[in-house]
């Protein structure tokens, strides 16, 4: 981890993806099983609170996952 790149990230910092593979880690070991409910509400977490990003913030976002999350917290439908 260089540093750098479109988000002129520092050194070591991550992007969405390992935050959202840190999300799904961390739901897998506290649940110790498949808790989709549990995964979604950690990935909202981060979209909106920034939680397990590398720099307090998302900072980005895909089109597909925003969608996704908007529908969960529409519908509470994992």
């Amino acid at each position: 981890m260089l540093g750098g790149g479109p988000f002129g990230l520092q050194p070591g910092q991550w992007t969405d993806d390992t935050s959202m593979a840190l999300c799904l880690a961390e739901s897998l070991i506290e649940k110790r099983s498949f808790d989709p409910k549990d995964q979604m509400d950690r990935y909202c977490r981060w979209w909106r609170e920034g939680y397990l990003s590398s720099t307090g913030t998302c900072f980005d976002i895909g089109v597909t996952v925003r969608t996704s999350l908007e529908s969960y917290l529409r519908t509470g439908k994992p």
